[in-house]
């Protein structure tokens, strides 16, 4: 960022580019108070996460009247896929989209992984289960979070149900969510291929300490696993068999959003240096 900053700088000597990091709840307050103050930096760069606060106090500016749409085709076929629009304004231009949950396996107990559900349970149960006299491989085939809802969404979305309908109203009740908690809750009672109860900290500990053979976890945690010495693979959590879906994990899109504040020459040069980091 820094050797970025200092390359779009040549275009104008007369300013000074600079970068400052934050957590994310420390960059969020601290841009809300310097903002309604009519300061703040001219660039926030984050998840989406922070556009519906922002957006609901006026303190970024809707970017769709500055950009093109063939650059915003640029970014993605469907540039609001990548890209942030609430309530019809676009206020993030996205320069990444993550934070996807997927199947992580260990190689040692899991060469290829699952590639459906059916799959996924056959292989836990020959995992889970003494085997010609020899105990267990693994103490459970698949650990993870399922008692947080960010966890547990994919599922729902294999059936065919999503957190939101059409009109951004909750749309959790119906056969969807069942039979994604009915599927969970037999991989836990039925098939014994899941803990019962699971916590994020559990099942990374379980699949840290090869108690697990797989984990469904995000790509904040891909590194912990390398550099603990692990052989993992990386995979699609595996399709639902009675509907042919892949399960649907949330994604969230990092980019930038513009200071309301900002006017004339430095809101011009603002939107050009975003054009430059993305």
């Amino acid at each position: 960022m820094e050797e970025k900053l200092a390359e779009f700088g040549q275009r104008y000597p007369d300013y000074e580019f600079k970068h400052l990091f934050y957590e994310v709840e420390e960059l969020r307050t601290n841009y809300i108070i310097s903002a309604y103050a009519g300061k703040g930096p001219a660039l926030i760069h984050c998840a989406s996460d922070n556009v519906g606060p922002l957006a609901e106090l006026e303190l970024i500016r809707p970017l769709e009247s500055f950009f093109q749409q063939t650059t915003l085709d640029s970014f993605m076929s469907d540039p609001f896929r990548a890209n942030t629009v609430l309530d019809g304004h676009l206020y993030q231009i996205a320069d990444r989209v993550g934070n996807h949950l997927a199947l992580v396996y260990n190689k040692k107990f899991v060469p290829e992984p699952p590639r459906t559900m059916s799959e996924l349970i056959a292989m836990g149960q020959k995992l889970t289960q003494p085997h010609d006299g020899q105990p267990p491989a693994v103490r459970y085939a698949l650990a993870w979070n399922f008692i947080e809802p960010y966890f547990a969404m994919p599922f729902i979305g294999g059936y065919g149900g999503w957190v939101f309908d059409e009109n951004n109203q909750p749309s959790l009740d119906n056969q969807a969510t069942v039979r994604a908690a009915r599927l969970i809750y037999d991989m836990a009672n039925k098939y014994k291929i899941i803990p019962k109860e699971s916590d994020y900290e559990t099942a990374n500990a379980l699949f840290l300490d090869e108690q697990s053979a797989m984990i469904i976890n995000g790509p904040w945690s891909w590194a912990t696993y390398t550099t603990s010495g692990l052989d993992v693979g990386l995979a699609k959590i595996p399709m639902i068999d009675e509907t042919g879906i892949w399960p649907a994990p949330m994604v969230s899109p990092m980019g930038y959003m513009v200071n309301i504040n900002l006017t004339g020459e430095k809101e011009q040069i603002t939107l050009e240096l975003l054009h430059f980091l993305t």
